[in-house]
């Protein structure tokens, strides 16, 4: 009991000391970060892109099940294309990147990124990977995982391509192969010198429904 009095001290000592310098939490957030104390897990939703997101989900891991929730966004948006304003490259992740941080503002979650470039539309992952590069985009996911140590992790697309673009796939590829190298002591040893393996206990996908494109089991 003197502990739990004691976490609760300080995150509303947390509360008030960012209220005071940045802005004000209401009763609702104050609520969830109170329950948030009783609530172990973690849980890392990988997709490629800015918008790939299942937000309502990242919401309610967040928020409803208090759990930490983690969105990785493979890359910045850079490569996509822009109907509202002049910016493209570099200067378009830079929007799309501030977007998904304002975006987990209202959601909950915590937002990552790898090193790997948006390229524009791909139709493999195979393409997708003499770009990326397979090792490189892998030790990324491993990193994360082994740093983060969640407890499930989600795919918002599946191996298989019915998400179409060849960046979609290969993010559920990485996801499939970093949740196993990730407890492995022989992949990327390297980086055991400033962590350490972990083995997430499930890997999910998100199945989805738009446009002509459904994935879901009505059963």
């Amino acid at each position: 009991m003197r502990i739990y009095f004691l976490l609760t001290a300080f995150l509303l000592t947390a509360i008030i000391s960012q209220a005071q310098t940045s802005r004000q939490y209401n009763s609702s957030e104050i609520k969830i970060a109170l329950k948030k104390l009783n609530t172990l897990g973690t849980v890392l939703y990988v997709a490629a892109h800015p918008d790939d997101e299942n937000t309502r989900l990242l919401s309610y891991l967040a928020k409803e099940k208090c759990l930490r929730t983690c969105y990785l966004s493979l890359n910045r948006g850079d490569g996509g294309q822009n109907l509202i304003g002049r910016e493209q490259g570099d200067l378009l992740g830079l929007i799309r990147t501030h977007e998904l941080l304002e975006a987990r503002k209202i959601d909950g979650a915590e937002q990552f990124f790898t090193h790997v470039t948006d390229f524009g539309y791909s139709k493999t992952p195979e393409e997708t990977f003499k770009i990326w590069g397979h090792d490189t985009a892998l030790a990324s996911v491993v990193w994360l995982i082994r740093s983060l140590k969640p407890d499930v992790i989600i795919t918002r697309f599946p191996t298989t391509g019915e998400g179409g673009h060849g960046h979609h796939t290969a993010s559920a590829i990485l996801a499939g192969e970093a949740f196993k190298a990730a407890a492995d002591k022989n992949r990327f040893s390297y980086q055991l010198r400033n962590t350490e393996t972990w083995q997430p206990k499930s890997l999910w996908w998100n199945t989805f429904n738009f446009g002509s494109n459904n994935t879901q089991n009505e059963n």
